[in-house]
């Protein structure tokens, strides 16, 4: 989440020996601090600046070297155009990417600094997913009671939980085919959408011009994931399956 101000600093000194302040060069500051939930600044963040949401999803192209936050919780960047840009802030498990994570430049003259406060926290974003894309395979699946392995399920089954499932940085996901095909016209992406994370947690929704579902997050680290699945059937009506994934090298 941000919390925005525009304030006026005075930085003559900064005008008089850098060439950002030359006519036609671009002059905007940004000023960058990173707090934690409970408004303590935050140190040793490292933080990334970005023109486009996609390279902000990839983690590519940055308009700045990385900086890294002081004992203020701040960071500064110079000579930057108007216009929008997007922010990456990474700290151990603790990231903005649930967060808002863009920001507005103005450029008003050599005294004007743009000013952002941004909140990092713990992110479950962060344990599933990454710039380019985090793999994910199924292990094993618990119903009514009895746990087996993926490999060894039925083949009704088996098709659908042998996929590798990919969460990308940004909320898109791939399941794309590795195993064995539900159907002989089954395509290698055999799905694409969006993910998203409910405001504690403890639910992620997936949604596709195929399907849209909410799983229960049992437990997510970035090795492991415990999701709860919740299926009607006309014999037994509805009832849950739990499916832990590990991480894949496919």
């Amino acid at each position: 989440m941000f919390y925005k101000k525009n304030s006026i600093l005075f930085v003559l000194i900064c005008c008089l020996f850098s060439v950002s302040c030359r006519e036609g060069q671009p002059t905007a500051v940004l000023e960058v601090y990173i707090l934690d939930a409970l408004g303590n600044r935050v140190t040793n963040a490292n933080v990334n600046i970005y023109k486009f949401k996609e390279d902000w999803e990839k983690e590519q192209n940055e308009i700045k070297p990385s900086e890294i936050t002081t004992e203020t919780g701040l960071i500064r960047f110079v000579n930057l155009e108007e216009g929008t840009y997007y922010i990456d802030v990474k700290k151990g498990s603790t990231n903005n990417w649930e967060g808002k994570i863009e920001t507005s430049v103005q450029s008003i003259g050599a005294f004007y600094v743009n000013t952002e406060f941004i909140i990092v926290k713990e992110s479950r974003a962060g344990d599933v997913a990454q710039a380019n894309g985090r793999k994910w395979k199924a292990s094993t699946l618990r119903q009514f009671g009895r746990t087996s392995n993926i490999q060894d399920l039925d083949a009704s089954f088996r098709c659908t939980y042998d996929n590798i499932l990919i969460f990308y940085k940004g909320g898109r996901f791939e399941i794309v085919g590795s195993g064995l095909k539900c159907n002989t016209s089954e395509m290698l992406i055999v799905e694409r959408g969006t993910w998203k994370f409910n405001d504690t947690g403890t639910a992620i929704n997936l949604k596709s011009d195929i399907r849209e579902v909410n799983w229960g997050v049992l437990e997510s680290s970035p090795t492991r994931l415990f999701f709860q699945e919740t299926l009607l059937s006309p014999i037994f009506g509805s009832f849950n399956i739990d499916i832990t994934y590990l991480i894949s090298n496919e």
